[in-house]
Formats: structure tokens, sequence, C-alpha cells
């Protein structure tokens, strides 16, 4: 199934593609993170891994991207367990 290849991609945080630099592969990233948990699959790891290292840069960082996973975190806990989705 697509949304487990996904899963599997986005867990292996080390295999940057090629083709992308370092910041669009982490906000590529987010949003595939963002996908998942729209589908009830949240990573906590990596959304913890990612939103703190993207803390950690200084001038390289995304708040938006922190946001981004914050919000569909907190959004996506209280629509799965209720069993909406």
């Amino acid at each position: 199934m697509a949304i487990d290849a996904v899963e599997r991609m986005v867990r292996r945080r080390s295999e940057n593609p090629a083709y992308y630099g370092n910041r669009s592969w982490r906000v590529s990233q987010a949003f595939i993170l963002y996908a998942l948990a729209s589908h009830c699959r949240l990573l906590n790891d990596e959304i913890a891994t990612l939103a703190r290292e993207e803390l950690s840069r200084q001038n390289d960082g995304s708040i938006e991207t922190v946001a981004l996973l914050a919000k569909r975190k907190t959004g996506s806990e209280q629509f799965c367990d209720r069993g909406l989705y």
C-alpha cells in the first residue's frame, strides 16, 4: 500500500534523496508526517525529532515546519482517538 511505503521512507531519516537539499527534505518530511497523521498514523518519534532539529537550527530552521507538525499531531490525536477515521 502506498501509505506504508511513505511511512517507511520518512522513518529512514538519514536517507536524504540526492535531488533534495537539506532544508527541502526536512520540509518534505514535515508534509509526509502531516499526511500520515491525517491517516491516523502518528509517528511521534519522527515528529519530535524533526521538530527538535528545526528548533535547534539558528538560521536554517523553519518555525512553520514545527507549527505544521504540532497542529496536525494535536488534531489527529483527537480525531483518531474518537474513532472518527
